[in-house]
């Protein structure tokens, strides 16, 4: 597990990228913030969605990086602020209306099963309640 860095000392890495922002080299920076963490970030999103939902997270990731990089306040380490907007990202994915729904694994199979088993036993209640009758 990696200890919290105390503001003040942070890692050359976020070094690097304060001094590219400092210089007004926004994409730059953009750029190494999405190279570091996106590995991580790419594994924290598999976890909670899959195919072009876990895409679309992703992208809303590097879309928010680009855009408010210049707005970050260094309160907290970048990795920090990294999992804060894929949160938000895998949020905004969940909450769409028009969502893919593509089921984690795929049960459809069973749902056949138990459909086709509930089925049977109902043929079967008939068919014994239609012997009785007749037998009586």
């Amino acid at each position: 597990m990696v200890a919290a860095t105390p503001p003040g000392h942070r890692s050359e890495f976020e070094a690097r990228v304060r001094a590219s922002l400092e210089r007004g080299e926004r994409d730059q920076a953009a750029t190494q913030v999405i190279e570091r963490l996106e590995p991580d970030i790419r594994g924290y999103i598999a976890c909670r969605l899959v195919g072009d939902d876990a895409d679309d997270a992703l992208s809303q990731f590097r879309e928010n990086v680009w855009h408010d990089l210049e707005r970050f306040r260094w309160e907290c380490s970048l990795r920090a602020w990294g999992y804060r907007l894929a949160h938000h990202a895998i949020t905004r994915v969940l909450r769409q209306p028009h969502r893919r729904r593509e089921p984690r694994y795929s049960h459809g199979w069973l749902y056949l099963v138990v459909i086709g088993l509930y089925a049977l036993a109902k043929v079967a209640e008939v068919t014994d309640a239609a012997i009785l009758r007749v037998t009586g």
